[in-house]
Formats: structure tokens, C-alpha cells, sequence
């Protein structure tokens, strides 16, 4: 079977590594699949790109339109390992053959900017969640089969704890105000522990972020790292994992939190963020409601070394037997061969009549990846631009900082096309938002001279 991976990108992150264990997992056991990836994003993690190569897939780096047709159409089954990004929705707006698509939802896909579209998901011939299906998606895919990320056991199953000084603190991923609770210096601030270090793992602090650092009454006690690879080395000396995702996180498998209770951690989480659901409080971890009680949790592990051994131990035999086992990877490679006897299809099946994607503008493409129809999204793009109506405007409103910011957001999309008068509008919108005047203003002055009326720019900035 000829299976072909659409990925955004080809990263260190959770959905790369859940791809490399299913390819990895598959040539062993189902030397049938051949595997050709399709990584949207130019570049890409040698480490993981290496473990894939060794196993025989063919990665495709950015590939141009005529190579993309040629490898979807010459598929049997393609694998969608999905969030919402500017670049997976061009492929599924270009008018290609038909395919078999399976879709591996990657997020919660509640919330903007990372919102699951329906249709997309009824237009595939299987679909796999990561997380329950949020309310929107109910009942059509209450029942689809949950696949969380397949966790590199290799990776944490050795690790051994080590003496060391003081009190580690540790979190490893992404370190910026998108992902992780900007409250996490205060929570480090209040606490009266004894030689307390906070380690956060996963690269440079964005500006907000920084600047809450240096905020701190002792900026000393956070220590920034740089990725690493071997978080081994890092999990033998913490003493609490602390997951404190933002509100509203689209993350529904985290990896690093997963890795975390198979190297036997006690960890600490946010009630209803991201993917704390794999966390039972005083059971397998310690689940609060908010910063105060973020940080009476880790003083009382501090407190209670025995408390820190059980919770530690029991989230390792759940771990173990949640994330080690085959029975994901066997729910996935079920749905790929069910889905290779189903007749091929569009990849987003549109209703008759309906404005083409490939047609729409990009700002309006965007409105579709969230949930809007073909024609609304088109109609209320045109009315903004032709001062009809605020349709546009109100969306920019009330829309949060995430659906600005995170990777799939507006500013991401403006990024990759910098001539939507719409997508530069809004940005300029955000930008005034933060008190970024000058930047504003700059996306204004571009939004003008793409398309937008002077009096709709106007019209935003007084909202």
C-alpha cells in the first residue's frame, strides 16, 4: 500500500515524532505500507528525518504544485497529520484528482485559530482524534477513534534519577505566551522552597514572555534551555514536571507531558488545559484550578517526598500502559486499510454551487479553516472590502490574542501572504491592540495599498 504523509512541517515537535513512531512501528509489522512524505514546510528535523529515511520513506521537502499532484494522485491512502496552517489549506484548496484522505487531527479543534472544520473532516474516508471530540463535531464524530501521539519510548525508558542539588521545577516544549501560562513566573515567585530552580526547555522566550522574566523579584531562579534532544539528561534531575498551558491551549497531546509520566515524574497541571486529561488528580498527578493553587501544589510535594514517589510511580504504570502499548498504532493502521476500500473523493467535498476554494481569497480561505462557509466567508471578505458592512471588523474584535498569534493564527497567515489587504488589516488591528503604534501603522499603510478603503481602516481603528 502506497501511503502518502501530508504534514505542515517536518519539525522536532510532537506530530513529526508520533509520524517516525508509526512508520517505524508499521515497517516492522506491516511491511505492505510504503511510506512517501509530504513535509509542506521547507527544511526539517535531520534527527527525525534519519530515523524516517532509515526506514525507506521518500520525504518531500516543500513540494512544488506539479510534484504534489503527482504524489497525492499516485496514493492509495493519504495520511493528513493535521492543524490548521496557511500551507495545508492551499493543498486542500487546490483542485486535485481524488484521493482517500485519513485525517489525524493534531488539536482539541475548539478554539480559533486551531478550530477543526466539519466538513473537512465528513469529506475523509476515516478521521482520528487525538483528544474527545469538542462539542461542535458531536454527533458526527463522537465515536471516532482517538489516537493520542505515539510517544519515542526510547527516549525516557531509561531514564535514572540522579541526586542534585535544590529543588528542580522542569518544563520542556514550546516557550512562548501562546503555549505556556505567562502566570508561570509569578507562580516561581511565590514560592518559599529552599534552593528552587525552574528549568523551562524548548528555546528563547518571546517578548511577552521575556519580559515577565525580568519582572520577577529574582529572574535567577528560571533557567532557559535550549532544545534538547536528550531530555533524558534533563527529566534525571527534576523533581515536579509543571504543565501550565495557556487557557483555551488547542494542544490535545503533548508529548513532553507524556514523556514526563513514563519517566516516572510527578506532574503537576492545570484543570481542563490542553492535554491534562491524561492526569487524575492525587492519582497520577496533581490537577488545579488556578496559579494559587498551582503553587501550593508544588510546595506540597516539596513537603511530601512520599506523595512525590506515588504520584510518580502510579503516572509510569499508566504511562506505560497508555502510551507504550500497540493498541494506538494498530486503531491507526485499522482506519488507513478501512479507508483504502472507500472510493476515492475530494479532499474537501463543497456543496453544488458553493464559491470554490481555490478561488477565495486568503483571508477568506482562513474564515473557511475555522468553521465559515465557502460563500459567507467570500461574501463578508468583499463587503469589508467595499465598505458594506463590519462584519470583518467585529470578527477582529472579538477574536482573542491566540487567534492572532499562535501557528495557524492571523499573523501566521499574513506571513505567507503579505498582499491580503484583510490579513494586513488585521494585523494592524492586534498590533494597535498591544499599543504597537508604529508596527500598526505599517500594516495599515499596506492594508491601504492593497485594497482596503482608507475609511475601513478607519473604521477599525475606532472600534
Amino acid at each position: 500500500m502506497n501511503l502518502v504523509h501530508v504534514i505542515p512541517k517536518l519539525s522536532p515537535g510532537g506530530p513529526t515524532r508520533s509520524l517516525t513512531v508509526f512508520v517505524e512501528w508499521s515497517t516492522r509489522k506491516i511491511p505492505k505500507f510504503s511510506h512517501r512524505i509530504l513535509a509542506l514546510e521547507p527544511g526539517g528535523y535531520p534527527f527525525l528525518a534519519f530515523r524516517l529515511r532509515r526506514c525507506g520513506a521518500v520525504i518531500h521537502h516543500n513540494p512544488d504544485d506539479a510534484a504534489l499532484e503527482e504524489i497525492l494522485t499516485g496514493s492509495d491512502v493519504v495520511l493528513m497529520h493535521f492543524w490548521n496552517t496557511p500551507r495545508i489549506w492551499r493543498v486542500i484548496a487546490r483542485r486535485t484528482l481524488p484521493v482517500r484522505s485519513v485525517i489525524w487531527a493534531k488539536v482539541r479543534g475548539e478554539h480559533l485559530p486551531q478550530r477543526l472544520n466539519g466538513d473537512l473532516l465528513r469529506s475523509a474516508a476515516g478521521v482520528a482524534l487525538t483528544a474527545k471530540a469538542p462539542a461542535h463535531l458531536l454527533p458526527d464524530f463522537e465515536d471516532a477513534p482517538i489516537v493520542p501521539g505515539l510517544v519515542q519510548s526510547d527516549r525516557v525508558g531509561g531514564v535514572v534519577r540522579r541526586a542534585h542539588e535544590g529543588f528542580h521545577i522542569d518544563y520542556v516544549g514550546t516557550l512562548n505566551s501562546g503555549k505556556l501560562d505567562i502566570n508561570i513566573f509569578s507562580i516561581l515567585s511565590k514560592l518559599t522552597i529552599p534552593g528552587v530552580k525552574a528549568r523551562l526547555v524548548g528555546g528563547a522566550l518571546d517578548q511577552e514572555m521575556a519580559q515577565a522574566r525580568a519582572a520577577m523579584s529574582d529572574p535567577s531562579r528560571v533557567e532557559i534551555g535550549s532544545f534538547t534532544e536528550n531530555i533524558a539528561e534533563v527529566f534525571a534531575t527534576t523533581d515536579v514536571f509543571a504543565y501550565p498551558v495557556v487557557k483555551g491551549s488547542y494542544a490535545s497531546s503533548d508529548l513532553a507531558l507524556q514523556e514526563a509520566m513514563l519517566a516516572g515524574l510527578p506532574v503537576v497541571v492545570y484543570e481542563g488545559r490542553g492535554a491534562s486529561h491524561f492526569v487524575e488528580d492525587m492519582k497520577t498527578g496533581l490537577v488545579v484550578a488556578n496559579s494559587e493553587g498551582f503553587v501550593a501544589a508544588i510546595e506540597r510535594l516539596y513537603r511530601d517526598p512520599a506523595l512525590q514517589s506515588r504520584l510518580g510511580a502510579a503516572a509510569k504504570t499508566y504511562a506505560e500502559t497508555e502510551f507504550c502499548s500497540e493498541k494506538h498504532v494498530t486503531r491507526l493502521a485499522a482506519l488507513i486499510e478501512h479507508a483504502a476500500a472507500a472510493a476515492k473523493q475530494p479532499l474537501f467535498i463543497q456543496g453544488a454551487g458553493s464559491t470554490a476554494l481555490e478561488r477565495l481569497a486568503p483571508s477568506a480561505l482562513f474564515l473557511v479553516s475555522q468553521g465559515w462557509p465557502e460563500d459567507a466567508a467570500a461574501d463578508a471578505v468583499n463587503a469589508w472590502l467595499a465598505c458594506g458592512d463590519d462584519r470583518l471588523s467585529e470578527f477582529a474584535e472579538m477574536a482573542s490574542d491566540a487567534c492572532y498569534k499562535v501557528e495557524g493564527g492571523i499573523v501566521h497567515w499574513r506571513n505567507h501572504a503579505p498582499d491580503d489587504p484583510v490579513l494586513r488589516a488585521w494585523s494592524g488591528y492586534w498590533l494597535l491592540r498591544l499599543g504597537r503604534d508604529q508596527e500598526a501603522r505599517s500594516e495599515f499603510e499596506a492594508a491601504i495599498y492593497h485594497g482596503v478603503p482608507a475609511s475601513g481602516i478607519a473604521r477599525l481603528m475606532n472600534r
